[in-house]
């Protein structure tokens, strides 16, 4: 308890702290835009999602399933003519346990350590896209609880060594819509297990925008609303998602109590909302309640449940 253990350090504050960061997600919806947003922004000391606030650092992009092409056309899309000095980019590594060098985390230790010298460039944020391309091979025959534990150890030894955040990306299963979104992960529990931080993006192909979902070890759970822009290819944080995207008639109350100094009740939104019949409002603000849109506090009184981002 004496000990100076100093505090936790974090890629992205409240989101991503250093150690191994999963983000899981059906293919093609837009994960590896989302981590490329984040590498950007991080390597230029930019706003995260433009909007977290993150301390400049360097920033390892490891692009297993894109080749050069196809990153510069994402980059010339988002008007990046010039990717920052603090953002390096690899497009091939040897998958662990492809031969006796990489039985283990030793080999991708090694390298990570080579590109870093090489470049000279002291890693904050390292991103693994993805999982599948690297992790050691399935064991025939093996417990799968263990086998995929044993296969998150191999990057866990490498974030910890490198004393950096670990963006691992992977896939998602086809449940269906009302399960659990973290047992959605591909694979056994073994890999939610082993992660520090376990992330889960849900996006309709069609749909700009898009639900993410953060719980982990460190950090306080987060259901978070996400806006795409194709223009550009950028991902912005919208806010708690329980608030994000509201019809109009909720919209307007939220916004209603949010001015307000203090809980205030249905007569009191229904004197500021006159275009709204009372009924609706009382309804609305009751259904909002089961939401977690409002908190009701005392008898009839209510107030704009806020947040808690970060």
């Amino acid at each position: 308890m004496d000990l100076d253990l100093g505090e936790l350090q974090f890629a992205v504050p409240g989101l991503f702290p250093h150690g191994v960061n999963l983000l899981a997600g059906p293919p093609k919806v837009g994960k590896s835009l989302l981590s490329l947003n984040m590498a950007l922004s991080i390597a230029s000391g930019e706003k995260v999602f433009g909007r977290v606030p993150v301390d400049q650092g360097d920033v390892l992009y490891m692009a297993l399933e894109d080749g050069p092409r196809r990153m510069r056309d994402r980059l010339d899309k988002m008007g990046v003519s010039q990717p920052p000095d603090a953002l390096d980019f690899t497009f091939d590594w040897e998958q662990f346990g492809q031969d006796g060098e990489k039985a283990n985390s030793e080999g991708l230790l090694k390298d990570v350590l080579i590109a870093r010298q090489r470049s000279g460039q002291d890693y904050s944020l390292v991103v693994v896209d993805t999982f599948a391309r690297l992790r050691e091979s399935a064991n025939a025959g093996a417990n799968a609880y263990y086998d995929d534990y044993d296969a998150v150890q191999d990057f866990r030894d490498v974030a910890h060594a490198l004393d950096t955040a670990l963006m691992v990306i992977h896939h998602t299963n086809k449940l269906g819509s009302g399960e659990d979104p973290y047992m959605r992960v591909s694979g056994s529990t073994g890999i939610t297990a082993n992660v520090d931080t376990v992330a889960v993006f849900e996006r309709e192909r069609i749909e700009n925008t898009a639900k993410l979902h953060v719980s982990g070890r460190d950090i306080e759970g987060q259901k978070l609303g996400m806006g795409f822009d194709p223009d550009d290819l950028s991902w912005t944080l919208e806010g708690d998602y329980n608030t994000f995207q509201m019809g109009d008639t909720r919209q307007a109350i939220y916004d209603a109590l949010k001015e307000a100094d203090e809980p205030k009740g249905p007569s009191w939104v229904s004197e500021r909302l006159d275009q709204i019949k009372d009924d609706t409002i009382r309804k609305e603000m009751g259904r909002m309640v089961d939401a977690e849109q409002l908190a009701k506090v005392g008898r009839g009184q209510y107030q704009v449940k806020e947040p808690n981002l970060f």
